[in-house]
């Protein structure tokens, strides 16, 4: 039977949405689309849609889970990396942070990264995301190499891009949804007026510069300015978001459009759709249009003079120049064409649907930390150490030096190690993280790590970290899974307590999960501190003997033996 494939398509822009995810769908591809993402200016263009839900056979509540997920700004949680990672063989992911990063984290499956070029055409992808991101993440893209593919849009942005992202280019192009093909050719002119596109003017001040550059060229003619704007203009001219049939109306009976874009990195989808409608469209020749032409055509323009001199030939209605500027710019359609795409995916993209990738192995190792020496805690670790033991994982003991536990010591001579907590600063922990791909933010100046005088615990994959006592909060070089055995003590001193609750806030802020051993320490935490959503859970577990001393405790293995699992440690 034919295993079915699944892509996680994690990108909200709703003209995209609309021309990409049927063509995966043809595919024979289930596809998941994300339900929230930031209400902000930068996804203007950007939308929900249930649509695809029905194209999935994932179980229901799972879906609900990812239906209620944040992708683009949340903490990526053991539970939705136990979802994407059961049921999803590829993710296409925008250019969002921390996203992108957590899915380069996290996703063990094919990670295709849609780029459609920056604005900033002395940038590139790669440095800034390697200047936004945590420390590490030239070590996390080259831990994903084999299985990452840098998915551009237009064939020679990946030419600027350094090794790591112009070795794995595939080249997937962009078309145009359906409601625009329709519409092809259905442009007639009428009103002899100039259309301008330039959102949230307001906004952001690269827009700003735009339309006071266009007004101050063009301000003379008649125009309308059309672009959703978060901020109002005072400006009659600007008619802001229009309804569908209105905005195919301006399509329809602008005489001419002006794109006055001069970065050959980056296009916009209005001048394309202008073109499709056959409207006249006068651009720079230092845009994308300009690289798509090749050379300099009828429609292009060195400076902003030479466009108004010919956006005013076709206002005076100069049919032959309207004409031939239309004729110019018609091939410029065959890269956005339904057959130029589909050629172009089956030849680029339908051959990595069966190409084997082999995840880079995880060390099997992991630690089990005690951060305090109390009884509680040692009976905590001990047991788990056990567990993890039956599932023939290697789970590595540390036995804090100081800490006097016979059993403890026992135990730690068989798989373990003696070790002590000391200091790290920020300065060294950026560097350990840059070495282990692992980062995460902190509040604090200086961290604790576990020295074993050997490898401080960074051959394992995981550490588990048991009891709240912290003096200082572990450092963020490996993932960390919090163990709290026992309900938290604040000391008596206010000043020191509030101590400890920045210490324990930053921890549960950069652990991977925190657990407790009862509901009462649900209750705590929940009325002391923020956690994300789904981050704290209960292990169901069975203190043996008396509670103040227990001899034992039992833990739910198969609780233990699923985080395992999440980190390729089972």
């Amino acid at each position: 039977m034919k295993k079915t494939k699944r892509v996680l398509w994690l990108l909200n822009h709703t003209t995209l949405r609309e021309c990409e995810v049927p063509l995966l769908l043809d595919y024979d591809l289930e596809v998941f689309v994300p339900k929230k993402f930031p209400q902000n200016s930068d996804n203007r263009s950007a939308s929900v849609s249930f649509d695809y839900d029905n194209t999935l056979s994932i179980p229901k509540a799972e879906l609900e889970v990812l239906n209620q997920f944040d992708f683009y700004t949340s903490e990526f949680t053991l539970e939705i990396r136990e979802i994407i990672n059961k049921h999803f063989e590829i993710c296409i992911c925008a250019y969002m942070f921390p996203m992108f990063d957590n899915i380069a984290r996290y996703f063990e499956g094919k990670i295709l990264l849609r780029a459609f070029g920056l604005t900033d055409p002395e940038s590139s992808y790669f440095d800034f995301a390697n200047w936004i991101t945590l420390p590490g993440f030239n070590r996390r893209i080259a831990n994903v190499s084999e299985r990452f593919w840098f998915a551009a849009g237009y064939s020679h942005i990946s030419e600027l891009e350094p090794i790591q992202f112009k070795s794995r280019a595939l080249y997937l192009p962009l078309g145009l949804p359906k409601f625009v093909r329709e519409n092809a050719n259905t442009w007639g002119g009428g009103e002899k007026r100039v259309l301008f596109v330039c959102p949230d003017i307001n906004t952001y001040d690269e827009n700003k510069q735009a339309y006071l550059k266009f007004k101050e060229y063009f301000g003379h003619l008649p125009h309308i300015i059309c672009g959703a704007q978060t901020i109002p203009v005072d400006d009659p001219n600007v008619v802001g978001r229009l309804s569908t049939e209105d905005y195919k109306e301006v399509y329809r009976t602008s005489a001419v459009m002006f794109y006055h874009s001069e970065i050959p990195t980056h296009i916009y989808y209005h001048p394309i759709e202008a073109i499709s409608y056959g409207m006249p469209v006068i651009y720079m020749q230092k845009s994308m249009l300009g690289v798509f032409a090749g050379k300099k055509e009828i429609g292009a323009c060195d400076t902003f003079s030479e466009a108004v001199n010919k956006v005013e030939k076709v206002l005076a209605d100069n049919v032959d120049f309207s004409t031939k500027v239309k004729e110019c710019n018609k091939p410029f359609l065959r890269f956005f064409s339904e057959d130029f795409v589909k050629a172009t995916w089956d030849d680029n993209f339908r051959p990595l649907l069966n190409t084997q990738v082999n995840r880079i192995q995880s060390s099997s190792k992991v630690a089990i930390l005690p951060i305090d020496k109390s009884h509680k805690t040692n009976t905590t670790t001990l047991a788990l150490h056990k567990v993890i033991k039956t599932f023939g994982e290697n789970g590595i003991l540390g036995h804090l030096s100081s800490a006097n536990s016979p059993l403890m010591l026992a135990e730690t001579q068989k798989s373990g190690r003696l070790f002590h907590w000391k200091d790290m600063d920020h300065e060294q922990q950026s560097v350990a993280q840059r070495l282990s791909g692992y980062s995460k933010y902190g509040t604090v100046e200086v961290y604790n790590i576990p020295s074993d005088n050997r490898s401080d615990f960074m051959d394992c994959e995981l550490w588990f970290i048991v009891g709240s006592k912290f003096k200082k909060p572990v450092a963020s070089i490996k993932p960390f899974i919090m163990i709290i055995s026992d309900n938290i003590q604040f000391s008596d001193a206010q000043e020191l307590a509030n101590y400890e609750r920045v210490i324990l806030q930053d921890m549960f802020n950069r652990a991977e999960g925190v657990f407790v051993l009862n509901e009462s320490s649900v209750m705590q935490i929940k009325q002391n501190f923020n956690l994300s959503k789904g981050k704290l859970k209960v292990i169901n577990s069975q203190w043996i003997g008396d509670f103040g001393q227990p001899k034992r405790i039992k833990i739910d293995a198969q609780q233990i033996r699923k985080i395992l699992g999440v980190y390729g440690c089972e």
